[in-house]
């Protein structure tokens, strides 16, 4: 017989985050967190964006190497995406001190988390862009203090994987769409009633 781990609820789902931000520039009004979240198999939807990357012409580039015809068909293609529906999740903040961005991207990843997983008990990996080995040991403490499920916390580059790519890609979409680029209105509101693009409110 297999013993039971009782210490895992069996109603507890899987969850894996990928983050990325921007605004961190002076010409940026705001700050914008992008926290993607997967609850199903990442294997299979990594798949699917290695087609929309492949397609798009965008490739592994990221939002500010791409051209703006890559970009829109890259997002136009992953806004069809079954499996996408309610994982891409945004923070909106007021400009603030560059000390004070790593603790407003904690605070929206914990927002992200909560709307992913509404009442269910979850575990989660989290992958944040640019998180040095430095800053882990206290980010991973921080995140944790807001959301117990978080098991572990991690840093990735840029363009190093498809997930973190597509946090980038969205971060910078979002941004351009609130400062007032035509060309990400239709998109963005098709994102918004489709549940693939989600705002959490601080």
């Amino acid at each position: 017989t297999v013993e039971k781990d009782l210490r895992m609820p069996t109603d507890q789902i899987r969850l894996r985050c990928y983050i990325d931000e921007t605004g961190q520039d002076a010409r940026s009004s705001q700050f914008i967190v992008v926290t993607v979240v997967i609850a199903s198999d990442p294997e299979a939807l990594r798949s699917i964006l290695q087609a929309a990357e492949s397609k798009s012409g965008k490739r592994q580039r990221k939002w500010t190497k791409a051209t703006v015809a890559q970009r829109l068909a890259y997002i136009e293609r992953l806004l069809s995406a079954a499996d996408l529906k309610g994982a891409i999740f945004f923070s909106r903040f007021p400009k603030a001190s560059i000390s004070s961005y790593p603790d407003i991207t904690i605070q929206a990843i914990a927002l992200a988390l909560q709307a992913a997983a509404g009442q269910q008990s979850f575990r989660a990996d989290v992958y944040i862009d640019g998180l040095t080995m430095a800053e882990r040991r206290r980010r991973i403490d921080q995140l944790r203090s807001l959301s117990p499920g978080v098991k572990k916390v991690r840093g990735m580059r840029d363009e190093s994987d498809e997930f973190i790519r597509l946090a980038d890609t969205f971060a910078g979409f979002i941004r351009a769409h609130f400062e007032g680029s035509n060309y990400t209105e239709q998109l963005y509101k098709r994102g918004i009633s489709r549940g693939v693009i989600v705002e959490v409110k601080a």
